[in-house]
């Protein structure tokens, strides 16, 4: 097996590469088995391209864990993957932090930019690993419905600052009449099993049937990819466009868009759409607030 490995990273050194990363076990293998660190040497031997050694993450815990095993395998550099995760400073010369440390340096990180609520709690939990169902501040994290509820389980609050915040989203579509959306987490309607784009479209099916159907647009942030969903509609001759927030993808987008909509017509409270804070006072019936609309002619 040995000899059929070093002879395969020949024949890829012939194509022309520039380096080759090998990884110390075979595909049928898992974690918890040990990695071939003396397989990895004999190929980087064999070779006169750069050879990078991945799978020892078992072993590392530290800087000095991540030098020991570039030294054993005799490579030009080490890949690593879930030692990183686990603990993101396990590259720092000085020592790595503690785990909780990291997570709260995190939490503010991810409150700063805005950061998406499924990654933050996925990379989260994967620092805690066991602890996410020891520590009281991981099992919290577990059922929390956005970034702030997250970063609230570790002590960490968001801060109001003065003035225009330049890393806040801002709404890049023309016409749309919301300077600020009211928040959609994806979680939490997942949870309700209320999503707003199907409350918007069962209230067209029984009051507005002969009106133009609600029609989205969609901007996509070149920075990270974001889209941001804007929902024109029309109804008995007036007309008004709403905007959402960034989401991940043009669905969850619409979504965002249509909770907006829904909110403004009173097709669902403030409370159970998770936007209390938020609240408004609704004037009237749908018919009434769609009167104070602009005419389609304007």
């Amino acid at each position: 097996m040995l000899e059929e490995t070093v002879e395969f990273a020949k024949r890829m050194e012939k194509t022309g590469i520039a380096a080759l990363a090998i990884h110390g076990r075979q595909k049928t293998e898992r974690s918890r088995d040990p990695c071939r660190s003396l397989w990895i040497g004999e190929v980087a031997k064999s070779l006169k391209i750069p050879v990078l050694a991945n799978g020892g993450s078992g072993e590392i815990k530290s800087r000095s864990d991540i030098d020991e095993f570039q030294e054993k395998t005799g490579t030009a550099g080490v890949l690593v993957a879930r030692a990183a995760m686990w603990n993101p400073s396990v590259f720092n010369k000085d020592g790595p932090r503690h785990v909780f440390e990291v997570v709260k340096r995190y939490c503010k990180l991810c409150l700063e930019y805005d950061f998406a609520l499924e990654v933050m709690k996925y990379n989260v939990l994967s620092m805690l690993r066991d602890l996410q169902d020891k520590d009281p501040r991981g099992l919290a994290t577990k059922p929390a419905l956005s970034s702030k509820e997250i970063a609230e389980c570790w002590g960490v609050v968001q801060e109001d600052k003065d003035g225009p915040n330049p890393k806040k989203k801002k709404l890049d579509c023309e016409s749309v009449d919301r300077e600020e959306s009211y928040p959609y987490v994806h979680n939490h309607f997942k949870k309700l099993k209320q999503w707003p784009k199907c409350i918007l479209e069962t209230f067209y099916r029984k009051n507005c049937s002969e009106s133009p159907r609600p029609q989205y647009t969609h901007v996509r942030r070149a920075k990270d990819g974001m889209y941001l969903a804007t929902c024109r509609m029309s109804i008995n001759e007036k007309v008004k466009t709403f905007a959402g927030s960034y989401q991940r993808n043009k669905p969850q987008a619409e979504q965002s868009a249509s909770l907006q909509v829904v909110l403004e017509l009173g097709l669902m409270d403030f409370e159970t759409a998770g936007c209390a804070k938020m609240a408004k006072i609704i004037a009237g019936t749908w018919e009434k607030i769609v009167e104070s609309w602009k005419t389609t002619e304007s």
